[in-house]
């Protein structure tokens, strides 16, 4: 009997206890709840995001195969226009040239250039007939600092080569005073820039990096001045211009890689390292290029081909009598103070290292 009354109160007990407190066993459902729609969304989300990524990459397996197809049928097409074509035009089309300079009147713009630089507006001793307080080494000064402005701004090889040249058309026609002429060569830049680039240095970044040599005024009315005296005619072939093209026809049967990218980079160095001398203002910018291209061609032990003779107008014959030799004595002059710039930065890896490069005994 008494066995019997304790078990009922003890079961009473235990059934008190479960249903003592409601409010804990509601938070507890209300938690288990809520755990468990957290995990149905994350599984839901997740299973979106997987069927994400399947629709874009399906998507993107679509667009690669509609993107090589076209490229095939584009490759078909370029061979079949290129099948009879001679070495000389086709380097300009398997090298993506054909698009901005038309395989069927690559001989009228470059003769249209050549026409052109004849009249290039520059005095090739314009500092012995207008400017009697400059002297040529101070042009080489102020050209190997422009070639430190375009590396610290990141501009591009053509713009240096626009900025020279208006420069120098700028000096054949006005009268330059010694402390005005790095705010000349610092507008002709900036000008240049304006032509060339998508985005140009800031005049503030260009007057602090002179050392605040000149106002911002000061450079704002020298550009109005430089373009008002030349007409606002800025454009025109440079040798850069021509060298580019002869280039892509010397590397036509070269292999693709470091050889290639050397031999393009020689070019360009030993055209700098000529911009920077003023003796070098007498040969048309055809001629220099040819030069150059001639220089780095014979540099790498290759041979001088009929494409670049009829492209370029010179003979090896021709090229090695005069303006090679001046070159060479220019290019292998590694001590030369002055073009220390233009030897830096074509020290750069990413330019070939070209500059490091010696001669052979």
């Amino acid at each position: 009997m008494l066995k019997t009354i304790t078990n009922a109160i003890f079961t009473d007990k235990i059934k008190y206890k479960k249903n003592s407190n409601p409010k804990k066993t509601s938070r507890r459902s209300k938690r288990r709840r809520g755990a468990k729609k957290e995990e149905d969304a994350s599984a839901k989300k997740g299973k979106m995001i997987d069927d994400y990524f399947k629709t874009a990459y399906e998507m993107k397996k679509i667009a690669q195969n509609k993107e090589q197809k076209l490229l095939t049928d584009f490759s078909i097409r370029r061979s079949q226009e290129t099948e009879n074509l001679s070495v000389y035009d086709r380097s300009f089309v398997e090298e993506g040239e054909g698009e901005k300079m038309s395989i069927h009147y690559i001989d009228e713009i470059i003769a249209s250039w050549k026409q052109e630089e004849k009249n290039d507006g520059i005095n090739p001793t314009y500092i012995e007939d207008k400017q009697p307080d400059l002297k040529p080494k101070m042009r080489t000064i102020l050209v190997g600092w422009l070639v430190e402005l375009c590396v610290k701004f990141k501009l591009h090889d053509e713009t240096l080569w626009y900025a020279v040249s208006v420069c120098d058309r700028y000096c054949s026609v006005a009268s330059v005073k010694r402390n005005k002429y790095q705010l000349v060569g610092t507008a002709c830049l900036w000008i240049a820039s304006k032509y060339q680039e998508i985005y140009p240095p800031p005049a503030k970044d260009l007057v602090y990096i002179s050392d605040d040599s000149f106002t911002f005024k000061a450079l704002r009315s020298m550009e109005t001045k430089i373009i008002n005296k030349l007409n606002y005619d800025i454009g025109g072939p440079t040798a850069h211009s021509f060298a580019s093209r002869y280039a892509r026809v010397a590397m036509y049967n070269m292999p693709r890689g470091k050889i290639s990218n050397r031999f393009e980079n020689l070019v360009y160095y030993c055209l700098e390292r000529c911009l920077l001398e003023y003796e070098f203002l007498k040969y048309s910018k055809s001629h220099l290029a040819a030069a150059a291209v001639h220089t780095a061609i014979t540099s790498v032990g290759l041979d001088w081909t009929d494409e670049l003779e009829k492209l370029t107008g010179y003979t090896s014959s021709s090229l090695k009598a005069d303006l090679n030799r001046k070159t060479l004595n220019v290019v292998f002059n590694f001590t030369y103070k002055r073009h220390k710039a233009v030897i830096t930065k074509y020290a750069d890896a990413r330019r070939g290292g070209v500059s490091n490069l010696r001669p052979r005994n």
